[in-house]
């Protein structure tokens, strides 16, 4: 039957069925229509004990549905078996929970009309904010520190992050405390005696985080060499010669520079002796020309050694303009002679060898003590005039004077010329000799600002980066650094960059050294009291981050440093009475 007009009220329709004739030839039955309602009405809530868990927990949910409604909770997959309504009440467990998950209830009744209600259970995911440690560490010393910072923290009905250490690769040592929930945290490891990959693990019910700290075995100082230096040489220079051996020229017999030195040594790995340079019957000249502190040293591809300026006094007035070639074949000193001098006395300027042989000579202080701009430019082919002056490009010299500057000549070429003033910060120089070589070459400044360093060191990467390390930012002690950056040479906007984490100590007149695995060993040189430092640090590019190696037998300061040939780091002099090199190997 079809009751085509609609009702607006509660209505009872009857159904009569009749059969023949007489008193009892009816029956009826009434059947109760109710005008059901436009709206229907629910709710959903979370009846666990908190809407937030860990994951693998599981939380109730509670809810209403109107009387004659059918319902549909989702999603089904997260609800363990059929929800329950009991007198308009529903209750659902949920499955353990991996992610938070919104649910949803649908009410609807009889006239097709239906309700919504959702609620979030949010489910808690462990995190690492960090996780550190040394990059590198002296191989079989014990307490490895290395701390973590994690989340979450406990809340009532769900329990802490847990956070565990273990060596997962390389060396297997323990680390303590086994487990930790509390954040910030240090963990203490065992010894090491190869690069280990430490893993923190950090676990909140069935869920976990992991992060991973690689720590490489240091460098270790062996025995000092057989010999003993034959001088005292605060300043010096060294040069690594093609045949293997180390020269190591000039500087002074005291830590100020106050008695220059004009003889030289060179150091035969072979042996691990120290050998006076020049002592061969057949030299005519046994020295350099010139005492020489603050000058420098640069290896032609001839195999000679330029060794050109630097002061004879120690004093800011007591530049030269006196240049010699070392002959690494027949260990004599050869005297450029009066016409075949700087054109410009310096001390404390720089030196670096060009791709084309020529080696360019920049900034320094000049003999009156100024500050120097001017660049020159030597040519160990020419017949004459063998140095002659940057005069190209809009800038014919340095952007600014320097001294006590660094130079390292780039892969692409170029040279950058770094730190060496003492007052705001100013961009590095880069020298393009093949831009101008009529003009000698020309200079343009960097891409960005330099930090305000003299006395540092500068380090050219594998990559073909730049490390620049610590310094004064005056002549001071007092002012020493920490800080350290590395130059792009493929950055547009700021080629400068301060690394992520500064120097363990502050130093400047120190040394770096590049290291096979790409690390950069860091030794010696003054703290900001003017005391000589034992200590050395190796920086990983890779993490920013600079950690402490092995200390070496005895402070130094002026000291030189290079990487042989034999795979092992010489550091000689700057310290005062004489004393033996040192051998790293890393």
């Amino acid at each position: 039957f079809t009751c085509v007009s609609g009702i607006a009220v509660d209505t009872s329709l009857t159904l009569t069925v009749t059969l023949g004739i007489g008193a009892n030839n009816t029956v009826s039955v009434t059947l109760p229509v109710r005008v059901a309602s436009d709206t229907a009405t629910t709710a959903l809530n979370i009846t666990g004990p908190t809407a937030t868990i860990n994951p693998g927990d599981t939380t109730t949910l509670g809810g209403t549905v109107c009387a004659g409604c059918t319902f549909t909770l989702d999603p089904v997959a997260s609800i363990n078996g059929i929800p329950a309504v009991s007198i308009g009440a529903l209750t659902a467990t949920t499955n353990a929970l991996q992610a938070t998950t919104a649910f949803t209830l649908t009410v609807t009744n009889q006239a097709g009309v239906s309700a919504t209600a959702t609620r979030t259970v949010t489910v808690r995911q462990p995190t690492i904010a960090s996780f550190t440690g040394p990059v590198s560490w002296t191989a079989g010393k014990i307490n490895i520190i290395l701390s973590a910072a994690f989340a979450p923290g406990a809340i009532t009905g769900a329990t802490a992050a847990s956070a565990a250490v273990a060596a997962t690769l390389g060396s297997t040592p323990t680390c303590s405390p086994g487990s930790s929930l509390l954040s910030p945290q240090t963990f203490t490891c065992g010894a090491i005696t190869q690069d280990t990959t430490f893993t923190l693990t950090v676990t909140l019910g069935t869920g976990t985080a992991t992060a991973t700290v690689i720590v490489k075995v240091a460098p270790t100082q062996s025995l000092t060499v057989s010999g003993p230096m034959n001088a005292v040489r605060f300043g010096a220079t060294l040069t690594l010669l093609p045949n293997g051996k180390v020269l190591i020229a000039g500087g002074s017999l005291f830590l100020d520079g106050s008695s220059p030195l004009g003889s030289a040594e060179v150091y035969d790995p072979a042996t691990g002796n120290f050998l006076v340079a020049g002592a061969p019957l057949g030299c005519t000249q046994k020295t350099m020309f010139d005492l020489r502190y603050h000058h420098t040293a640069t290896l032609l591809g001839n195999g000679k050694v330029l060794l050109a300026g630097g002061t004879t006094t120690g004093a800011d007035l007591g530049a030269v303009a006196t240049t010699d070639l070392y002959d690494t074949a027949s260990d004599c000193f050869i005297y450029l002679g009066p016409n075949t001098h700087l054109l410009t006395a310096r001390s404390l300027h720089t030196a670096a060898l060009l791709p084309s042989g020529k080696v360019l000579i920049a900034g320094g202080l000049a003999s009156n003590s100024s500050t120097l701009s001017s660049a020159e430019i030597f040519d160990p082919l020419a017949a004459a005039n063998q140095f002659t002056l940057v005069t190209g490009g809009t800038q014919p010299g340095l952007t600014s004077p320097r001294s006590g500057a660094t130079a390292t000549p780039l892969n692409n070429g170029l040279v950058l010329i770094a730190g060496g003033n003492t007052g705001a910060a100013v961009a590095g120089d880069l020298f393009n000799y093949a831009a101008n070589p009529a003009g000698g070459g020309q200079f343009a400044a960097t891409a960005g600002t330099e930090i305000t360093r003299r006395f540092h060191t500068a380090t050219l990467l594998g990559g073909g980066k730049v490390l620049l390390t610590g310094g004064s930012s005056t002549n001071l002690a007092a002012n020493v650094l920490t800080s350290a950056e590395v130059y792009d040479p493929n950055a547009s906007a700021n080629a400068f960059t301060t690394t992520t984490f500064p120097m363990n100590t502050g130093r400047y007149l120190h040394s770096a050294v590049l290291l096979p695995a790409g690390t950069v060993l860091v030794v010696g040189g003054s703290d900001s009291t003017g005391a000589a430092l034992q200590s050395t640090e190796l920086f990983d590019l890779a993490f920013g981050k600079f950690s402490f190696a092995a200390n070496m037998s005895i402070a130094r300061s002026q000291q030189v440093a290079a990487f042989l040939f034999n795979g092992s780091a010489l550091v000689a002099g700057g310290v005062s009475p004489v004393a033996a090199g040192e051998l790293f190997t890393p």
